[in-house]
């Protein structure tokens, strides 16, 4: 059993434009930069204390065309061995290879943002196994036509693109609800085998999380968006996946094949292409969507042959079934980008999470999600940079300098906590010249309708939205604590009020105890409700010393650590 009190497991990654890293010449066309991976090995030092028996770690390189992949590195450590080292040894040989080794067309470069995305973990729901290790993908990369909006001239195009969704998972999945019960996760795992039609081994619960992802992300995507709306308005039963069998691995599978959902895919897309031939600029409002529902509806079942009508007779996909099931495809469409789906999921779940998910489609995105465990984000505006870990102690981590004798500066100006108690979910994403008001703006304007139209991108404190840049990071998210109902968004003036300044100390309090004791001296110094609603947020750290303290202690333990196993004194320690 875990003891208790233990995490068992921790995520860490970052996000920058290359530009801005300070790598330059032969390193800074690396497919990863060598500054980042130090940076990470840093981090990762002190995450681990969390678990390090395994770790894994993603990131996004450019294939032809400007097209993203990800490529992904799994690692089990040794009775001995250190984590990070192990970790990126291996991380940049699976990095070699897809440079050196793929086809011309394939051959990898360097992507203009690095994300890295990772994981350590000590095995609790599984062992640590390298198929057990984060980060996780169910489906993993597959070939598709993709529709892309772009927000700046809200127009579409359309393409053949590589999906790929990676997530990682701190907490315990317990289930998911659906069709007005709970599937646990026991049985989560084989019905998704049969909706998905792939099967995942592993035995843990964030693999399942991987796959509900998958069935998630639809935004852009007729197959995908096909098959949730089958999932969610045809099928009445977690059971009707194996013929009305108890879902097990020996019962039959009675989901229609994927050939039935790819040509089905092709209608929807040959429907919608007509749609944007005549309407470039086509907005999916409540009128648009309804035209598109109605011309599906009606060109479907004709666009089909004959073997795929009993399909829909098996299902009884017409009349009032059949139109639920294009209003929910043209519904999901739009909507379920990475963070409608995470919102979208977190309305089902049960359990703890700490969670990050990530897709090809989005290479300059990353949405992070807290409920039960904890996340911190931590940011350089200037640079810019964005990374974030379940361990607050290690955003104290040095920027590794290219200078020689050049003394470390710490990588971050502030730090921002998810909020874990109630649930919260956050976008972080690069955008490309401009100023950042400008893109809010544009946002604001073209962003596609849906549950989460509310919730707009933001700068981060200490930003000058009106200045020209290369590159900005911005922000948007919005709250769990009632994902079923209408989302509460989160912005800046309540980012702002969470917002802690790692390079200001906290101002020192003299206090005179004369006949009065040191609690009633506490009390009188300490502000009440009303002073602090009143007051200003302050961009100061409370907890500047002690974070301090505790990552030299985490720092001076790893060392120690490091001496005793080298001099073969770790079994005694």
């Amino acid at each position: 059993p875990v003891p208790r009190g233990c995490f068992c497991c921790g995520s860490w990654g970052l996000l920058a434009p290359r530009d801005g890293l300070g790598d330059t010449g032969k390193a800074h066309k690396s497919l990863f930069p060598g500054v980042c991976e130090r940076f990470l090995s840093g981090i990762l030092e002190i995450v681990e204390l969390r678990g390090a028996q395994a770790g894994g770690v993603v990131t996004f390189v450019e294939e032809a065309r400007g097209q993203a992949v990800a490529v992904r590195s799994h690692t089990v450590k040794p009775k001995s061995g250190h984590l990070a080292t192990l970790l990126f040894k291996q991380f940049r040989w699976e990095l070699f290879k897809r440079r050196v080794f793929g086809l011309c067309r394939r051959r990898a470069r360097p992507h203009p943002v690095v994300l890295a995305q990772g994981h350590s973990r000590f095995g609790t729901s599984a062992s640590s196994a390298d198929k057990e290790t984060h980060p996780h993908q169910w489906l993993g990369p597959q070939r598709e036509i993709v529709w892309a909006y772009d927000v700046a001239s809200a127009a579409w195009s359309r393409k053949e693109a590589e999906v790929c969704v990676t997530i990682t998972h701190n907490g315990d999945f317990d289930g998911w609800e659906l069709y007005g019960r709970t599937i646990p996760n026991s049985t989560l795992g084989e019905w998704l085998s049969r909706v998905l039609h792939r099967r995942n081994h592993a035995k843990g619960d964030s693999p399942k999380l991987a796959g509900l992802m998958d069935l998630l992300v639809c935004q852009g995507r007729w197959l995908a968006s096909v098959r949730y709306a089958f999932v969610m308005s045809v099928m009445r039963h977690t059971d009707q996946a194996s013929a009305w069998a108890p879902l097990d691995a020996k019962a039959a599978h009675s989901v229609p094949e994927c050939a039935f959902f790819a040509e089905v895919a092709r209608a929807f897309d040959a429907t919608f292409s007509k749609v944007i031939e005549s309407n470039p600029v086509f907005k999916p409002d409540a009128p648009g969507i309804a035209g598109l529902v109605e011309l599906v509806s009606s060109e479907l079942t004709p666009a089909l042959s004959g073997k795929w009508h009993q399909v829909f007779q098996a299902w009884n996909m017409e009349g009032g079934v059949l139109r639920e099931f294009c209003e929910r495809a043209c519904k999901c469409f739009f909507e379920h980008d990475l963070m409608g789906a995470v919102y979208e999921f977190f309305s089902r779940a049960e359990g703890t999470f700490g969670i990050s998910v990530s897709c090809t489609l989005w290479p300059n995105s990353i949405v992070l999600a807290a409920k039960g465990q904890p996340i911190s984000l931590a940011f350089d505006m200037e640079r810019p940079l964005a990374f974030w870990s379940s361990e607050p102690g290690s955003l104290l981590a040095s920027w590794p300098s290219t200078a020689k004798n050049a003394r470390p500066k710490r990588a971050a100006e502030a730090r921002w906590d998810l909020s874990d108690a109630t649930g919260e979910a956050v976008e972080l994403r690069v955008f490309e010249h401009g100023t950042a008001q400008g893109h809010m703006n544009a946002w604001a304007q073209n962003r596609l309708p849906g549950k989460l139209e509310s919730v707009l991108f933001f700068a981060t404190p200490g930003i000058d939205v009106r200045q020209e840049r290369r590159h900005h990071i911005l922000v948007r998210g919005a709250s769990l604590a009632h994902a079923e109902l209408e989302p509460v968004a989160l912005d800046h003036d309540a980012f702002m009020q969470r917002w802690i300044d790692l390079w200001v100390r906290p101002e020192k309090v003299s206090r005179k105890h004369s006949d009065s004791s040191i609690v009633a001296s506490d009390a009188d110094t300490s502000p009440t409700r009303s002073d602090a609603d009143m007051s200003p947020p302050r961009r100061v750290s409370i907890a500047y010393g002690s974070g301090e303290c505790y990552g030299r202690f985490n720092t001076a333990h790893l060392h120690a650590r490091r001496y005793w196993a080298k001099h073969g004194c770790g079994s005694s320690l």
